[in-house]
């Protein structure tokens, strides 16, 4: 039989995620104070677990389960339109730091069951494999609605009035839900 445990604490903080124009939320919200960038970097998750096993059972079973927990990534709270005139639509609300909200807990658990027949010479193994076994709902931190507004007021039209995003912090995706497989081994 076989336990592993493997404990990450960390902390990770740069200036951009991605200054590309593939990707236009990473722009900086004010390109005058690339300094005032510096923050959480977009996969800085500070606690990351991961137990498994192998156990050898009778009736020549074996089970393997892997268990994984994460503290949660942060994500990039933005105004939802262009306040600066800088052509992106990256930017934040004042005295808000990049990467400043922190998305939920991950946790998952995936398990694999062999059961082996003997046949003479040979062996069959029968094997069933679940991935998020619980079906724990795990939000993708990528897809939440980070736009605070869809409109408001700007350097240009400061009279602009504010118009709210109803949905701002919502997730629009999740991970994968439960998956089951099973498979047939023969050996000879």
């Amino acid at each position: 039989d076989l336990v592993t445990a493997s404990l990450t604490i960390g902390s990770k903080k740069n200036i951009s995620d991605d200054f590309s124009p593939v990707f236009p939320y990473g722009y900086p919200s004010d390109p005058a104070n690339i300094d005032g960038e510096w923050g959480r970097s977009r996969n800085d998750e500070r606690v990351r677990l991961v137990l498994s096993g192998v156990f050898h059972l009778p009736w020549n079973m074996i089970v393997a389960p892997i268990y994984e927990y994460g503290s949660g990534q942060p994500w990039n709270h933005r105004l939802g339109y262009d306040f600066n005139g800088d052509g992106k639509n990256s930017d934040r609300p004042e005295g808000v730091t990049r990467n400043s909200e922190h998305g939920p807990l991950y946790r998952n658990l995936s398990l694999r069951i062999t059961k082996t027949f003997v046949f003479g010479a040979g062996r069959l193994d029968v094997i069933v494999e679940g991935f998020n076994v619980f079906n724990t709902v795990n939000y993708d931190v990528t897809s939440v609605d980070a736009a605070e507004f869809f409109a408001g007021p700007t350097l240009a039209n400061p009279a602009a009035a504010y118009v709210p995003n109803p949905n701002f912090g919502n997730y629009r995706a999740t991970l994968n839900p439960r998956e089951i497989q099973l498979g047939l081994r023969y050996h000879w």
